[in-house]
């Protein structure tokens, strides 16, 4: 299922082609989320990153989220600015 998940963020963009090794641009810390999906750590995505992968509905209100400077793993609906990701895809 993890090649599934990686294979959907190849489609929308988020990751490039990972057959081949890539050097990604620094993010700054403030910005870096990570993700937990089928008990797999993804990451880390920047904030647009992430948007797009709550508008494609690749994790869920209750996908584990953490970023830098929190000091635990919690449910993306539970932190401000995921929620206002999550209302924003409905539109």
């Amino acid at each position: 299922m993890k090649e599934t998940f990686l294979a959907k963020l190849q489609e929308i963009g988020v990751v490039q082609n990972l057959a081949r090794p890539i050097s990604l641009p620094q993010i700054p810390q403030e910005n870096v989320w990570y993700i937990v999906v089928e008990n797999t750590q993804f990451g880390p995505f920047n904030e647009d990153a992430l948007k797009l992968i709550v508008k494609n509905s690749l994790i869920k209100p209750e996908t584990l989220v953490c970023r830098s400077g929190m000091h635990c793993w919690e449910p993306a609906i539970s932190i401000p600015e995921v929620n206002k990701m999550f209302l924003l895809a409905t539109l």
